[in-house]
């Protein structure tokens, strides 16, 4: 049987990375809406919105996948 202290560790670097892609996609969602002009910000407030976002919705889960690969045997 697993080590519950290994189960634990799984669980919570699953919700890092999807709480690192679901972060990601929020800040793209509200880019995409401040630069559409649905949201009285400014333009650059989208633009830096969106710059965060897709990077963090695309690479930085792939990152943490690869810094938290179990090694292989």
């Amino acid at each position: 049987m697993a080590d519950p202290a290994d189960d634990t560790s799984a669980r919570n670097r699953w919700l890092a990375i999807n709480a690192a892609r679901l972060g990601g996609i929020a800040l793209t969602v509200l880019g995409i809406i401040v630069l559409s002009g649905e949201v009285e910000l400014p333009r650059l407030v989208g633009w830096i919105a969106l710059g965060i976002g897709l990077p963090g919705a695309l690479v930085l889960p792939a990152l943490l996948v690869r810094r938290w690969r179990s090694p292989r045997p």
